[in-house]
């Protein structure tokens, strides 16, 4: 086994191998290789296994060892003991054999108090002033720049060398496969060691605290200290060394020291913890934001209470998309997902855009509501404003994709408002927000009623009853709709530059519907007869209602599907 660090300027990484394998320089830095990989042309140090260690062999120019910089001629061979810094250039190449070189290190001592003051007794002078004016001066830096910030893990590998005043370190992170890998180093003396000891860092993690070496006879003494989140679990360590040489004699680290780099770790440690908390503050707003306005998520956020099921007045909105079959056997697969994106994507801006809550996509459509979480006063206006600008944002959506299409793009939007049950209608595992109960059944019962009335837009008498005085709304029908137990009374909403002829041939519509529904046929097959083409009202649809009746008065019952026996109420109970 052979642990090889590479370090210079660009990178700084650590890795482990068994068996042959060779550092090679190219043009993106310095890698290893393994057989099959390894590189038959000279410009390489390789690695060769044996039983009793690794040897060095040395085919790389201007090759030498760092802390001498005694040169290291082609076909040099170094037996490997315990560990090996070379330097080629500007990069320095640690080799480590993690048996040989864990033999002769002596075993790590823990923090704790009673041993700490045992310690600071024997210590005659403590830090200067000016020393701890440093400490804390650092510490403040740290703070002060973004856990998720490069930086960050500079700054924590900086500090463990000035102001704490050791020789070089090293911020590692462990991956989810469990190996440690370098994010951050400051290493003043690469000469003295740019790896870390592999099963040292492990003994850290798994005993959870920080370990450290007093004394060490080598000249090479180690202090590790975990990086935790906020349940404890060890996802770093702070990997600080000092290492004797010409302007340090010590051949340890002090206590104040290691104890310097634990609160050094903790303040890293924090701050992984507040990143962490961020990331989920900001999943949980882009949550937020897709469902809901910007004011409705901005209130959420501040309580999640907000979102505990409750029983209030809702209006419920369902918008779907008419003919979507057909749309797509005109279009590739791509166009037609390209198309549903535009059409769901503005038909969702618009929702939010007038304080709306989305409830959820339904094939090619949209269930949304209003007044709740929060409440809204004008809930019901606010509803059918955005239904109508659903309409005219998607005639502009069909104007985009006309050269592929055969026919417009058509919405159908139904609206109801009333009591509903609001709180989580998803599950444990993946929370929804949004309604149940009898109002979100009839407002998707509309929708689909739009089909058959011919009316883009139709809501209930409950909602046209709070509509101001500028809206134009008229009474389609009383029907009867699937799973509804009683008729109810559809009303047509139009926008507000709808054309003067169909403004002016309203009042004869509803004239027909009120003959109709008297029993009166020919009177309202006459006055719907006579409305003129170009009115954008629903006479067809009224005129075959007419003729229903009429057959069935007649006993020809073979097209009948009404249900019910009384004429008024026409049946649109087909889903």
């Amino acid at each position: 086994m052979i642990d090889i660090a590479i370090y210079n300027s660009d990178q700084h990484t650590q890795t482990r191998h068994a068996g042959l394998v060779a550092v090679v320089s190219t043009p993106e830095g310095w890698r290893t290789v393994e057989p099959p990989d390894l590189p038959a042309s000279a410009g390489r140090i390789e690695c060769i296994p044996s039983a009793s260690g690794y040897t060095l062999t040395i085919d790389y120019p201007h090759a030498r060892f760092a802390r001498t910089l005694e040169p290291l001629p082609r076909g040099m061979r170094i037996r490997l003991a315990g560990r090996a810094i070379l330097q080629v250039g500007d990069s320095f190449l640690e080799f480590i054999d993690p048996r040989s070189a864990l033999a002769k290190e002596p075993p790590l001592e823990g923090l704790s108090s009673d041993e700490f003051g045992k310690r600071r007794d024997t210590q005659t002078n403590g830090p200067a002033p000016a020393t701890v004016a440093r400490w804390f001066e650092a510490l403040g830096t740290l703070h002060r720049w973004p856990a998720n910030c490069r930086e960050f893990y500079n700054s924590a590998a900086r500090f463990v060398v000035d102001p704490v005043g050791l020789d070089g370190a090293m911020v590692l992170r462990r991956s989810d496969s469990g190996d440690w890998n370098i994010v951050a180093s400051h290493l003043p003396y690469p000469e003295l060691g740019v790896a870390y000891l592999r099963e040292l860092v492990d003994q850290a993690a798994s005993e959870r605290r920080t370990l450290f070496q007093s004394l060490n006879d080598q000249g090479h003494a180690v202090v590790l200290s975990p990086l935790t989140t906020a349940s404890g679990d060890v996802v770093g360590m702070v990997y600080g060394y000092r290492s004797t040489h010409s302007t340090n004699g010590r051949r340890g680290v002090r206590y104040l020291e290691a104890h310097l780099v634990e609160l050094l770790a903790q303040s890293v440690s924090c701050g992984l913890s507040r990143l962490d908390a961020d990331a989920d503050a900001a999943r949980q707003r882009v949550t937020l934001e897709q469902r809901f306005s910007p004011t409705v998520a901005a209130e959420i956020e501040l309580d999640t209470h907000k979102l505990e099921a409750s029983e209030r007045e809702v209006t419920v909105m369902f918008a779907d998309l008419r003919g979507f079959s057909a749309i797509c056997t005109q279009l590739s697969a791509s166009d037609t997902y390209q198309m549903l994106g535009d059409v769901l994507d503005t038909l969702t801006n618009i929702v939010l855009a007038h304080g709306g809550t989305l409830i959820d996509y339904y094939g090619d459509g949209l269930a949304a509501m209003w007044n709740a979480p929060l409440d809204q006063p004008r809930h019901v206006p606010l509803a059918c404003q955005t239904a109508l600008a659903m309409q005219e944002a998607l005639a502009s959506l069909s104007d985009r994709w006309e050269p592929l299409l055969a026919a417009p793009l058509a919405l159908g939007v139904g609206i109801h408002t009333g009591p509903a049950q609001v709180g989580n209608i998803g599950s444990s595992r993946q929370h929804k927000y949004g309604p149940r109960g009898t109002t979100v059944n009839l407002a998707s019962r509309l929708e689909q009623a739009t089909k058959r009335v011919e009316a883009p837009i139709v809501v209930t008498r409950e909602v046209a009853s709070q509509l101001g005085g500028d809206a134009i709304v008229y009474r389609l029908c009383q029907a009867q709709l699937a799973g509804i137990e009683q008729p109810i009374d559809l009303f047509a909403q139009l926008p507000s530059n709808t054309n003067a002829v169909t403004l002016a041939a309203i009042p004869q519509y509803e004239a027909a519907l009120a003959a109709f529904e008297e029993g009166n046929l020919d009177a309202a097959k006459g006055l719907l007869e006579a409305i003129e083409p170009a009115a954008e009202l629903p006479t067809q649809f009224l005129l075959s209602e007419i003729r229903r009746e009429h057959h069935r008065r007649l006993g020809r019952r073979a097209g009948d599907e009404r249900t019910t026996g009384d004429s008024q109420v026409i049946s649109l109970s087909a889903k």
